[in-house]
């Protein structure tokens, strides 16, 4: 039987001890606190806190990069093509232009670029499948999408900006995958309007062939990525209502279904939960984090309880290297155990809203960069 959570029934201290919110233990009001809150209880109660279950990361100081303006997005990427396989440097939207920080190899940036498309949002992928990254930018609430190829000749020069075919109205993001079963990423843009898929031209590399639109009015796109192991990715989008949905593709993406509710916004992410071949759901909600494993393929089932602190965004990625899926907040990351799979151990980092972790020294761990206002922040991890 899968050892996904547990629920301590002894007492209200016990409650916590797996990082598991029992439903029968209080309720009213305080079921509903903030998700830092949750976090700080858990982290000062010495009665409550478990033994260790996995080593914890451990990050280097911050080292800090000013940025000409406030940064909005981030993107990674040999971007100057010095070497085959070399490290990754970082895209910064910063509005009037994407800055460039170029990275030597030990995680310290610098010969700092420009890239001169205004820009609030930013992707780094090889479009073109020539071994050089292009970009795909836009302003929040514009009305054009733009891809900027690396050039084939001058190494780190980016062509003029070629347009998607829209139109679009107020678009909102963009992202990234391999969506119709053909080995080239494409891309799915969200409006003001609709949420439509944009697929690869097999024949002319790097340009872009409308398709379907999926999803409805009022869904938020919140992530691209292969859900149910069958190679192509899937798009997940969460309605005004908090509700859920999930668009499986089968070389293209089909009708929405809805897995969970209750979520709040970007509050959804999908990761390994169970030792299973597909992905399953972490699902923030005002009382906290909710898990559904993903049994069969497209079919969520939800585990009874709640994991402390997880409200509000997440992501999901090994931040620790013991290959066990972790979920990173904004105020740190709390580390799944690799046997229990129960959620007992929270590492405090500030963190924010805008940020990636990216492994900048080729060590096999992930380092974190974020954006800080106008200061990129690095931590390298040891």
């Amino acid at each position: 039987m899968r050892a996904l959570i547990a629920l301590a029934t002894l007492s209200l201290g016990c409650s916590k001890l797996l990082g598991i919110t029992d439903p029968s233990v209080g309720g009213g009001t305080d079921a509903r606190r903030d998700g830092r809150d949750d976090i700080d209880a858990m982290i000062d109660s010495n009665i409550d806190s478990p033994p260790a279950c996995t080593t914890a990361a451990v990050f280097a100081p911050e080292a800090t990069y000013n940025l000409a303006a406030p940064g909005t997005g981030l993107g990674f990427g040999n971007l100057d093509a010095d070497t085959p396989g070399a490290t990754r440097d970082v895209a910064i939207a910063i509005g009037t232009e994407i800055a460039i920080l170029h990275n030597d190899g030990t995680g310290a940036l610098g010969n700092p670029s420009s890239i001169d498309t205004p820009a609030d949002g930013v992707i780094v992928e090889d479009f073109t499948l020539d071994a050089r990254v292009d970009i795909i930018a836009w302003q929040f609430g514009g009305t054009s999408v733009v891809e900027r190829q690396h050039d084939t000749v001058t190494r780190g020069n980016y062509l003029a900006e070629q347009p998607l075919p829209g139109p679009f109205t107020g678009v909102v993001t963009v992202k990234v995958g391999f969506l119709d079963g053909a080995f080239n990423p494409d891309v799915l843009v969200h409006d003001a309007s609709e949420r439509r898929v944009y697929t690869s031209n097999l024949g002319t590399l790097g340009t872009f062939a409308k398709e379907e639109e999926v999803g409805v009015a009022g869904d938020d796109l919140v992530l691209v990525s292969d859900l149910d192991a069958l190679s192509n990715d899937d798009a997940v989008f969460v309605d005004q209502a908090g509700a859920v949905k999930v668009s499986l593709s089968s070389g293209s993406l089909g009708a929405t279904q809805t897995i969970a509710t209750g979520a709040r916004p970007l509050a959804v992410a999908f990761g390994n939960f169970d030792d299973g071949t597909r992905l399953d759901a972490i699902v923030g909600t005002a009382n906290g984090g909710v898990l559904y494993t993903q049994d069969t393929v497209g079919t969520w089932t939800e585990k009874p309880g709640t994991i402390f602190g997880v409200t509000g965004a997440i992501k999901v990625l090994d931040v620790n290297g013991d290959l066990t899926d972790d979920l990173v907040l904004a105020n740190g990351v709390l580390l799944q155990c690799p046997t229990t799979h129960v959620f007992t151990q929270f590492t405090p980092l500030a963190i924010g809203d805008i940020y990636e972790f990216v492994d900048l020294t080729k060590d096999g761990k992930p380092d974190l960069v974020r954006v800080d206002g106008s200061t990129l922040k690095v931590r390298i991890q040891q």
